[in-house]
């Protein structure tokens, strides 16, 4: 990524601990979770958390999950809380040592309205001059192209939904989350600098992916699934290489 000037920690770590947060979610919407899991799920949306905070939105998975399973994952709840609260005991220490700094900041920030300078916020600019370049951004693709995109992925999701008339409880659920966030951006007062939101990369993936696989479940569906898998990765050639040297 080219805004990685920092080194590894501002971008790689955010993405797969989003990454490995929302894997999680998927096995216990599979029934394959576990107490440990748990556990371990609180650990890593918490690491994640602690190493920017713009991964805080990601708590909406485990909090729609046990809002929909609270009467049979009392016990996990307690687990997940537990490893979330252990990530938070170096920064607890640090603010405890230095008069509460970090919580001050964010008091300020709330205060302040997110930013002291005037940033331009509306619906017209947030569908359709910050969605395309953040899309493309993320997929390395021409503005226009992610336009495309954007459509080609809704109407998968529109049969999927209205024609085939298929009930994936995960699949609704991830774009519910999908969508929790998406409003919750547009009402974001502060600058929308695309690594502040690299945390949505996975769920990006997800969504499109899943998207591009409803088209390849018949054979005309499977060329043009191919087709279109074919177009992308030429138009994305170009910045994928320049960010490779």
């Amino acid at each position: 990524r080219d805004h990685c000037v920092t080194g590894v920690q501002t971008c790689a770590l955010p993405i797969s601990h989003a990454g490995l947060g929302i894997l999680i979610f998927i096995l216990f919407m599979k029934k394959k979770g576990s107490t440990w899991l748990g556990f371990i799920w609180g650990i890593v949306i918490g690491i994640g958390i602690n190493d920017h905070y713009q991964m805080i939105p990601l708590l909406i998975l485990p909090a729609l999950y046990y809002l929909l399973h609270i009467k049979s994952s009392i016990k996990n709840l307690g687990a997940f809380t537990l490893g979330l609260f252990i990530t938070f005991l170096p920064l607890l220490y640090f603010n405890f040592s230095y008069h509460w700094y970090t919580i001050e900041g964010i008091i300020k920030f709330i205060h302040s309205g997110g930013s002291n300078n005037y940033i331009p916020n509306n619906w017209h600019i947030y569908l359709l001059d910050f969605w395309p370049k953040f899309f493309g951004y993320i997929f390395a693709i021409p503005e226009r192209a992610s336009i495309v995109m954007v459509g080609l992925v809704c109407l998968s999701y529109i049969y999927y939904f209205f024609v085939q008339k298929k009930k994936n409880i995960t699949v609704v659920l991830l774009l519910t989350i999908f969508a929790i966030i998406f409003l919750l951006l547009r009402y974001y007062n502060a600058e929308r600098s695309f690594y502040y939101f690299i945390f949505l990369e996975p769920l990006l993936f997800i969504v499109v992916g899943f998207a591009l696989r409803i088209l390849g479940k018949n054979n005309i569906g499977k060329v043009l699934m191919g087709v279109v898998c074919l177009v992308f990765i030429a138009l994305s050639l170009p910045k994928n290489m320049e960010q490779t040297k």
